[in-house]
């Protein structure tokens, strides 16, 4: 059991390829409904500055219910604030739990 703190949702890709006359197909993005789980800073600073612009650099870990994840971007919301759109690190099926811990 999972002590929710916060949710994500997960870019899905569809189209791509190409069409019965060889025109490529315009590949497009729809988010996932999204899935409660817990969501924990591995690090984050929100103080980084380069260029002199000031930019956020953060890693998170969020544990889900166990279920097929193969996703390469997620948006993370934690304790009713917005985080960000993150890119996938790793994901790991904790099978004994019967969670999906992802990084990014």
């Amino acid at each position: 059991m999972i002590v929710v703190n916060g949710s994500i949702r997960a870019a899905r890709k569809t189209g791509g390829g190409l069409d019965k006359n060889g025109n490529p197909i315009k590949l497009s993005e729809k988010w996932t409904k999204v899935m409660d789980g817990r969501v924990t800073a591995i690090q984050a600073n929100n103080l980084k500055i380069q260029n002199g612009n000031a930019y956020a650099d953060a890693s998170y870990e969020i544990l889900i219910e166990e279920r097929p994840f193969s996703y390469g971007r997620i948006k993370i919301t934690r304790l009713g604030e917005y985080l960000g759109e993150f890119s996938v690190l790793s994901v790991e099926k904790l099978e004994a739990a019967g969670m999906v811990k992802i990084i990014v």
